[in-house]
């Protein structure tokens, strides 16, 4: 019977061990959460005062909006990690393989270059 290996630096008790990791995590918590909070009574108020209808589109335009936001994300990432790459080519097995680890081999597909 195979068991699944898990990497060491992803496992809840590494991260419980960085506290100092985690504080800082939560300084750049404060302007998520008071966006996420201005999102909500935006939302709130858009549903009271627009039709059905109108609140769908809108809902729908903001949807589309989080979502590019999301690919743009990852199109930076990938640029940033294949700048990697090209700066330390010595590596570029590696980063691909913890590129792969982090964003999922499913996501990723293409080989290191």
């Amino acid at each position: 019977m195979q068991q699944s290996r898990r990497c060491s630096a992803c496992s809840p008790t590494s991260e419980l061990r960085n506290t100092a990791a985690w504080e800082a995590g939560q300084a750049e918590l404060g302007p998520i959460e008071e966006l996420a909070y201005q999102i909500q009574a935006l939302t709130a108020t858009l549903r009271a005062a627009l039709p059905p209808d109108q609140f769908t589109l809108v809902w729908k335009l903001r949807d589309t909006v989080e979502r590019l936001a999301l690919a743009e994300e990852v199109l930076h990432e990938r640029h940033l990690l294949d700048s990697l790459i090209r700066h330390l080519p010595r590596c570029a097995a590696a980063i691909h393989t913890t590129r792969q680890h982090l964003r999922g081999a499913d996501v990723i597909t293409e080989e290191p270059g």
